[in-house]
This record gives C-alpha cells, sequence and structure tokens, in this order.
C-alpha cells in the first residue's frame, strides 16, 4: 500500500497529512487543487471499520477478562484502524457519489 499522489501535479502526501483527514476535499499543498476520496476508499474505510467493530465485539463475547482489557484492547484497535487509514485513501478529480 503506498500513500495517494496528487492528482494533478504528482506530487506524493504525506502520511500526517492524511491521519486526521475527515472531510470529502484535500487540497494539495503544491497546486492547490481539490480532490475527492473515491468510493472505493470511502467503501474500504467502511468495510475495515466494521471488521474491527465485529473483531472487537466477538472478542469481548467470548473472552471474559475484566473491563480494562476491553478498553485497552479497544484503544488499540481504535489506533491501529485510525493509523491505517492514510493508506487506504485514493482520490479522483471529482466528487463521486458512494451507490
Amino acid at each position: 500500500m503506498r500513500l495517494p499522489d496528487c492528482l494533478f501535479c504528482g506530487r506524493s502526501f504525506r502520511y500526517k497529512e492524511l491521519l486526521l483527514f475527515m472531510r470529502s476535499a484535500k487540497k494539495c499543498p503544491r497546486c492547490e487543487n481539490s480532490q475527492y476520496i473515491s468510493p472505493d476508499s470511502r467503501l474500504k474505510g467502511a468495510l475495515y471499520s466494521f471488521f474491527f467493530v465485529v473483531l472487537f465485539t466477538l472478542g469481548a463475547f467470548f473472552i471474559n477478562a475484566s473491563p480494562s482489557l476491553y478498553f485497552i484492547s479497544g484503544l488499540v484497535i481504535l489506533i491501529g484502524a485510525i493509523a491505517a487509514s492514510p493508506l487506504l485513501i485514493r482520490f479522483t478529480r471529482k466528487e463521486e457519489p458512494l451507490f
């Protein structure tokens, strides 16, 4: 997996620029053109989020552990999901509907 490139000038985005990126449009720092997250990337992010929630829920259901262990494992899963999110982003030139 790679970080996405600007569709207009080819500049590669940095990891920290995309780490907490939550909006639909991202401006390139070099050329100032707006790019939008592709529907495939949004769907992939939603599926990964669903997978992490199911993983945590099943782990909590089948493992009889203390609440602090649930909190710590949930925090680790959340941090892992946030850390992986910039690697899932791909851009398009115009905003497209998810379905």
